[in-house]
């Protein structure tokens, strides 16, 4: 029912799903944007997934019953060694139920991004403005010299967050 509402706050589009274990449209995140057109929701199943570079106008939401759990496994779990989440440039894009295990990063005037229900260890935004971010814990597994968030440049707004 949750899951239903949020898709009805997004705008319309095509709604294509992803998930590491099969029977969805795409395995990975990234094939997902590649195919998607602006407008398009993808919807990402728990499991752990490649960083992805987002450079167009589509919204990524994990089905997690309920929004972002604290349990591990009940969550998209996006990340890796060298390929970090990152948000290029788009406008009035939203990302939620997502637990990123390296930074999230929002640059190059992106503008109208809305971030919920996320968790991470760390977010960068360069360069961009109206971003929101709420109900997000970004100092989960702080790292010696590192914020948990890092702003240059931009306007961001902090709503229950941590």
């Amino acid at each position: 029912m949750l899951l239903a509402l949020a898709l009805l706050s997004l705008p319309l589009g095509q709604t294509i799903t992803v998930d590491d274990d099969g029977p969805a449209d795409f395995l990975e995140i990234q094939a997902a944007i590649d195919f998607a057109s602006p407008g398009d929701v993808i919807l990402v199943s728990p499991g752990g997934y490649s960083g992805f570079l987002l450079d167009k106008n589509v919204n990524i939401v994990g089905t997690s019953p309920g929004g972002y759990s604290s349990s591990p496994t009940d969550n998209p779990i996006v990340g890796g060694t060298f390929v970090v989440p990152v948000l290029d440039g788009v406008t009035g894009v939203t990302i939620k139920g997502i637990k990123f295990t390296q930074s999230l990063t929002i640059r190059n005037g992106s503008s109208g991004v809305r971030v919920d229900a996320c968790s991470g260890f760390q977010v960068v935004v360069q360069d961009s403005n109206d971003v929101l971010l709420s109900r997000c814990d970004f100092a989960e597994k702080f790292r010696p010299h590192t914020a948990g968030l890092y702003v240059h440049n931009s306007s961001v707004q902090l709503v229950e967050t941590s």
